[in-house]
């Protein structure tokens, strides 16, 4: 835990946590059906962020041997995430999504500023709360990449639970089994992207994935 309280560390979290919490804010701001202010929202999204952007911080370099923003990264590799990006954008058009777009209507922008919103949220927070940030503190627990990915997929699961179980109407049984190897899948995908090519390699990515949104409206 020490590499947690590094001033260095906590540093670079605060600058990271404030950064999310600006990309997010436009996604907050349109949370029309949330009863409390925007601020407050922030305010809460900026010290999970913060919290898990130090978990990031303090163990990445542990974790993948590399810098989290690595500029290096050759040609070919960014090649294969380009790949990877449009087939898996390609694969989501037509296949989870007819189901999530059930369960989740609002997670399918229908303008540019939704879409802006969207993806800003999803590069500045979502890649964190979902991905990194578990799989940081997974490593910490466990010391192990592979029992981190799978933690991580199972706290994907969880999310998912979550959100079904509130849906209306709820997915058959066909389209809960589509998206529950769609999250394992992604997560897989999402964490390897990562120890192979850092923060920069996710982002882009993550922004392939969401221009998929762009030629929906």
């Amino acid at each position: 835990m020490r590499a947690l309280a590094r001033i260095e560390v906590l540093k670079q979290a605060l600058v990271a946590a404030l950064l999310s919490t600006v990309a997010a804010w436009p996604r907050l701001a349109g949370f029309t059906e949330n009863p409390n202010p925007t601020w407050f929202l922030a305010g809460v999204l900026f010290w999970a962020a913060f919290c898990l952007w130090a978990a990031v911080f303090a163990w990445h370099a542990r974790i993948t041997e590399r810098a989290l923003l690595d500029w290096r990264l050759a040609a070919r590799a960014w090649g294969m995430v380009t790949l990877v990006g449009v087939v898996g954008a390609v694969l989501f058009a037509f296949t989870t999504d007819p189901v999530w777009r059930l369960v989740r209507p609002r997670d399918f922008p229908m303008t540019t500023d939704a879409w802006v919103a969207q993806t800003l949220f999803y590069l500045g927070f979502e890649q964190l709360f979902a991905y990194l940030g578990p799989f940081a503190l997974g490593f910490r627990l466990t010391g192990s990449v592979r029992v981190s990915i799978a933690g991580t997929a199972v706290f994907r699961l969880g999310l998912l639970a979550l959100q079904l179980h509130t849906a209306v109407p709820t997915p058959s049984v066909a389209g809960v089994l589509l998206l529950i190897i769609a999250r394992v899948a992604v997560t897989w995908v999402v964490l390897n992207v990562y120890l192979r090519g850092g923060l920069l390699a996710v982002g882009w990515l993550g922004l392939l994935w969401q221009l998929r949104h762009w030629f929906s409206f």
